[in-house]
């Protein structure tokens, strides 16, 4: 388990997602998940095509919060984990992250 806020966050050992593998083996993230690695899930999930479309709107928002409750965000590792979703996926997810934070209207 993993400590985000007041809330924990369960951590699936058989899952095959490479951001969420390296999520729980990286010794950084032993103390708690940081942000970044919450909105980086929450990325992943709602671009997910196995994912229910149900839960994407939930996802989404979550997403939003996340980023609305930081003032400050490390963007290196923004990248990094979004690039573990996809190739390339660390450079959308900045955008989004900025588009968030400047009021305009996201689409995942």
């Amino acid at each position: 388990m993993y400590r985000f806020g007041q809330r924990w966050i369960s951590i699936v050992s058989r899952s095959r997602s490479t951001l969420l593998s390296y999520i729980a083996r990286e010794p950084t993230y032993g103390e708690g998940a940081t942000v970044e690695a919450a909105i980086a899930l929450k990325f992943a999930a709602s671009i997910s095509p196995n994912r229910r479309d149900e839960n994407k709107p939930v996802d989404n928002a979550d997403l939003l919060r996340l980023v609305r409750s930081r003032p400050s965000l490390n963007e290196t590792s923004l990248t990094a984990l979004g690039d573990l979703v996809y190739r390339g996926g660390g450079k959308e997810l900045v955008a989004i992250v900025n588009d968030i934070r400047s009021g305009k209207p996201v689409s995942l």
